[in-house]
């Protein structure tokens, strides 16, 4: 099999118990470049870690700039996204999310240079590597994009991922600068087929790519909601099981028209916000 789509790689890591699971800006110089609909203006999470730990990883090691922080909630801006983190009451495991984060799509090499310096980064897997690239980049095909994956101190799964059909192009090395905005949040539920039709239907967002059906990535290339298989465990992560599980998340994307829904059955509170 020479190709792998994002969605069957998901599958197929949690069958073979592979750790990486995948898989409007204030601020950013290039944000005008970033077309504003379905864009993740702010995602506010549940952390099982410190607001310390969080803070020395994302302001720290990424650059992300700290806009507001107390003992259990630390804001930061990545690029045309606040991300909040709440420190969770709950002991012990979790909670855990994916993220990506959008960069240029010409700035993969420079990205993984910058990131090797300061993290940890996950091996591509399988079919994903690309023999163009080091073994850090995992290469999705069937969405013409590039990325680099890694671990943050709350084992939440973070990516940088350059998606090529965008024209956003920048001249120079990588810096926390090109960090353009959060374009992906993955929610984990026990039917992803049925949360992609509730996401088409309420708010509206359409399937990704353009012209599938319902069932894994909704919204666009600078804003997707990825319904998830919330059972699925990652058992070769750095330290222990990956479970991702269902945590309270919330998140405003900007679209024409007001609207909130929270998802029955689960906490994920979304809001449209023109």
């Amino acid at each position: 099999m020479d190709q792998l789509s994002r969605r069957d790689f998901v599958l197929a890591a949690a069958s073979t118990g592979f750790a990486a699971m995948l898989h409007s800006s204030l601020g950013s110089p290039l944000a005008q470049r970033v077309p504003p609909i379905s864009r993740i203006r702010r995602l506010k999470l549940l952390t099982a870690v410190s607001v310390d730990e969080m803070e020395a990883f994302y302001a720290g090691k990424l650059g992300m700039k700290t806009l507001d922080r107390s003992e259990k909630v630390i804001s930061l801006r990545a690029g045309g996204t606040i991300l909040e983190f709440v420190k969770s009451p709950r002991q012990g495991d979790g909670p855990l999310h994916h993220f990506a984060f959008n960069i240029p799509q010409n700035k993969i090499r420079p990205a993984l240079d910058w990131a090797k310096k300061r993290l940890e980064l996950i091996p591509a897997w399988g079919d994903l590597a690309d023999p163009s690239y080091p073994k850090e980049v995992i290469h999705f095909r069937h969405w013409n994009a590039h990325s680099i994956f890694f671990w943050d101190p709350a084992f939440n799964l973070v990516e940088f991922i350059a998606r090529h059909d965008l024209t956003n192009d920048s001249k120079g090395g990588f810096s926390s600068g090109e960090i353009l905005c959060a374009s992906e949040i993955g929610l984990p539920t026990t039917d992803p087929v049925k949360l992609a039709k509730l996401l088409n239907k309420e708010l509206p967002l359409p399937a990704y790519p353009s012209g599938t059906s319902p069932q894994f990535a909704m919204g666009d290339q600078n804003g997707l909601l990825l319904c998830l298989m919330k059972d699925q465990t990652w058992p070769n992560s750095p330290k222990r099981s990956i479970k991702w599980g269902v945590n309270r998340t919330e998140i405003e994307l900007a679209g024409t028209e007001n609207k909130t829904i929270q998802v029955p059955g689960y906490p994920f509170t979304i809001r449209v916000v023109k």
